[in-house]
């Protein structure tokens, strides 16, 4: 699953499965729907990646809110912001571990 990591800390995101509660504060946040938020993020948009940084740090346990992170209170460096998207690969099928074949 992807993941956000903001200054050493990460949790996992994804905009594509995402807590109803969650899609709400985002939408009354930015005023953005999901895909236009997904969207905003893919061109680069501050904006997109402030409402993406401080989903992260609430699912972090953070208590700060949007206004904190657009205004300065709660400054983040921009260069510590990344988006993993690297997923995990699938477990083996039928239980078995795929294997090379022995050199004989």
């Amino acid at each position: 699953m992807p993941k956000i990591n903001i200054a050493g800390e990460s949790t996992e995101f994804d905009l594509d499965h995402m807590p109803l509660h969650e899609g709400i504060a985002l939408q009354k946040a930015t005023g953005w729907r999901m895909k236009e938020l997904g969207e905003a993020c893919a061109t680069g948009d501050l904006v997109a990646v402030a409402a993406l940084v401080w989903l992260g740090l609430r699912r972090m346990g953070k208590d700060v809110s949007f206004a904190d992170i657009t205004d300065g209170v709660h400054p983040i460096d921009i260069s510590t912001i990344t988006i993993d998207m690297e997923e995990e690969p699938p477990p083996p099928s039928n239980g078995e571990a795929k294997t090379s074949p022995a050199n004989v």
